[in-house]
């Protein structure tokens, strides 16, 4: 291994460390790993109606690090963005290699108009960030003004 892949690893384990310590809160939530677009939707939905924030995926609710197939997650992550979030919400993904291990942080921009929904079955929702563990609280149709395009 060269010392600038060294060097960008060491800065990579820091950074993913650091956010990690800071633990779960509004804008950032853990994920042990992807298995539900939709239910990966519901959390982007709730962060963009919240200001923004991240995901760490490959994180444990504990904060210890289990690593990812960072393909599959990322295919998953942005399936979840294009087709079950409305408008469609654009992600950013970003892969740091930690202790042998791939973690991928998704970054979920602020929406630009409120409320950005989760269309299941021309059913709409509107979550926003409802505690401090960033768990998403939906709230049905009749509760939530939905602006569809």
């Amino acid at each position: 291994m060269g010392e600038s892949q060294q060097l960008r690893e060491l800065k990579s384990r820091h950074y993913i460390q650091d956010l990690i310590e800071e633990g779960e809160h509004e804008h950032q939530d853990f994920k042990f790993q992807i298995s539900d677009a939709r239910k990966i939707a519901r959390s982007i939905s709730a962060f963009a109606n919240n200001s923004g924030g991240h995901l760490l995926v490959g994180v444990k609710d504990n904060g210890r690090i289990a690593g990812v197939r960072s393909d599959e997650e990322i295919y998953m992550i942005e399936q979840a963005a294009q087709m079950y979030c409305r408008p469609p919400q654009k992600v950013q993904c970003t892969v740091y290699r930690v202790e042998g291990k791939s973690v991928l942080k998704v970054d979920i921009a602020p929406a630009d108009a409120l409320p950005w929904c989760l269309s299941s079955s021309l059913q709409c929702f509107s979550c926003t960030i409802s505690s401090v563990r960033s768990s998403s609280r939906c709230l049905s149709r009749e509760k939530a003004e939905c602006r569809l395009p």
